[in-house]
């Protein structure tokens, strides 16, 4: 589930409260096994279909919010896109953190009716990845 970035949009992506994340418990398979984890409510992972085989595989992941790029003869070209993760092993690499994932691009070529609504695009994804930092700071 994705989300395509608004020029205006400062506020975190649906689902994603600025407020200290409530735990819940839900249904999770783990090695064929029906279990339920605790999950933090701005996670959007669908357990059962995971299907980890480990309980410390468990991951949750947010909404993503993605950085799109027009392009003059076809649909726009995903350039990055940005969520928030955290894990179930119980070491400091599960605690919710930001991760921005880059597509493969070799260079872009931009019409000149195209590269304002890059910029636009360019400038609202910052502000997206700066409300997903704050989504993670409260839980620090």
């Amino acid at each position: 589930m994705t989300t395509t970035v608004q020029p205006t949009a400062d506020a975190a992506p649906a689902g994603l409260a600025q407020t200290a994340p409530t735990l819940r418990l839900r249904p999770a398979l783990v090695n064929g096994q029906r279990i339920h984890v605790e999950c933090a409510s701005w996670c959007t992972e669908d357990h059962i279909a995971e299907n980890a085989r480990h309980l410390e595989d468990v991951c949750h992941s947010s909404v993503a919010v993605d950085l799109m790029s027009p392009r003059d003869n076809g649909p726009a070209k995903l350039l990055a896109y940005a969520r928030v993760i955290s894990g179930d092993s119980g070491s400091m690499e599960d605690r919710p953190q930001v991760t921005v994932d880059f597509d493969d691009i070799h260079g872009m070529y931009l019409q000149v009716q195209d590269v304002e609504e890059l910029a636009d695009n360019l400038i609202a994804f910052a502000q997206r990845i700066r409300s997903l930092g704050r989504v993670i700071a409260v839980t620090a």
